[in-house]
């Protein structure tokens, strides 16, 4: 093939510290991907939403909001909320109030099995 160099031997003496693999041996002793704790990035700020509820609003409804106005959502008091992290979905809770602040207890983890 025209511009494409040739392969030999003459190379000049082989490179010191080389190991020769199969594709098969490097397919079965390949690392596993590292996946890191979130323990190891304790500084990390993730954005966490409690979901209450949610409805649609035409456009002149959102309008006519004032101060006051009630908006009906589609969840009924006692129903769980979403915990989300990061936009995902990671759980389940209720709503509580301790000492005067209102907070969430987990009450069912989504995925993990926990």
């Amino acid at each position: 093939m025209a511009g494409m160099p040739l392969m030999n031997s003459d190379f000049g003496p082989e490179p010191t510290g080389l190991t020769s693999y199969s594709w098969d041996e490097l397919s079965e002793t390949a690392p596993a991907p590292r996946r890191e704790s979130p323990e190891s990035a304790p500084g990390f700020e993730l954005d966490l939403r409690i979901v209450l509820g949610r409805t649609s609003m035409r456009l002149d409804e959102v309008l006519r909001l004032r101060s006051g106005a009630v908006v009906v959502l589609d969840k009924r008091v006692g129903d769980p909320v979403e915990i989300h992290v990061n936009n995902r979905l990671i759980a389940y809770g209720e709503v509580l109030v301790l000492e005067g602040k209102f907070c969430i207890r987990v009450t069912e983890m989504v995925g993990s099995g926990g």
